[in-house]
């Protein structure tokens, strides 16, 4: 029962896995995170650009975290039945 509820829960809630590339000393870096949403993008006031990138959940950090539209190298859906 305990593993149906799991499945549903990942059908109703994607996982994503994301390559990305770090600012600083360009190392890539794997992430699983929660299905990114519109409302949770920003952007640079600064420089005038919206939107930037965005917010979510990150299952490797246990923690929302923030990824720049130009740092991701790749990003695929993970299937209901793999791991991250």
């Amino acid at each position: 029962m305990k593993k149906l509820i799991e499945l549903i829960h990942r059908f109703r809630n994607p996982r994503y896995s994301v390559i990305y590339k770090k600012d600083k000393d360009g190392r890539t870096e794997k992430y699983v995170i929660a299905s990114p949403k519109t409302e949770n993008e920003f952007g640079n006031q600064k420089q005038g650009i919206f939107p930037k990138g965005f917010r979510s959940y990150s299952y490797n950090r246990e923690d929302v975290r923030s990824f720049c539209y130009e740092n991701i190298v790749s990003m695929n859906r993970l299937g209901l039945f793999e791991k991250h």
